[in-house]
């Protein structure tokens, strides 16, 4: 019975040993001629063309989204897809301003994230403070009064990670924003 209780008390440690004493000895077993190495150049340019390949099929997602709904949207040349659903008189939005803005974000499925009327409106400097850069370039694009519909691509948005709580990773947007004041 002694001898039992010896094994017992024994064995965890034995396998603790002994597993990565086995990988270990089959570490230096894998076949060489199969891995694939790539110079930190050509391992750029993969991730670029990744990224390219990624923002073409964001881009043709987005546009197919426009066509179903049949909405008429211009683009910037970051692809910022707005169009105008209300058209104020005031002043014209510019960098270093402090903006004050009413707004929704949905996801492109319709699922509602995020809304001035449960967390109060946006106040931030266009193009210093720590908003999505969609809603800064975007914001350039208002007058006060004005009443906009944004589509936005992750890259302007929340990007690869999301937000880690609502916006999902790599989610385009739809961002409607009414820009109430400048100062």
């Amino acid at each position: 019975m002694r001898k039992n209780s010896l094994v017992r008390r024994v064995l965890p440690y034995l396998g603790a040993l002994f597993i990565p004493a086995v990988m270990l000895s089959c570490s230096g077993c894998r076949d060489e001629r199969n891995v694939q190495t790539f110079s930190d150049k050509e391992y750029k340019e993969q991730l670029i063309e990744a990224n390219r390949k990624k923002v073409v099929w964001e881009s043709d997602r987005i546009r197919d989204f426009i066509e179903q709904n049949k909405w008429e949207m211009d683009s910037t040349e970051t692809g910022l897809f707005y169009r105008f659903d209300v058209r104020g008189e005031g002043l014209t939005a510019e960098s270093g301003q402090r903006a004050t803005v009413e707004y929704r974000i949905s996801l492109l499925d319709g699922t509602d994230c995020y809304s001035s009327k449960t967390l109060g409106p946006k106040r931030f400097t266009i193009g210093q403070d720590d908003e999505v850069s969609g809603l800064h370039e975007g914001v350039l694009l208002m007058r006060t009064g004005d009443k906009v519909t944004f589509l936005m691509p992750s890259r302007l948005g929340y990007g690869f990670t999301g937000d880690q709580q609502k916006i999902p990773q790599n989610a385009a947007l739809i961002y409607e924003v009414e820009l109430v004041a400048l100062r």
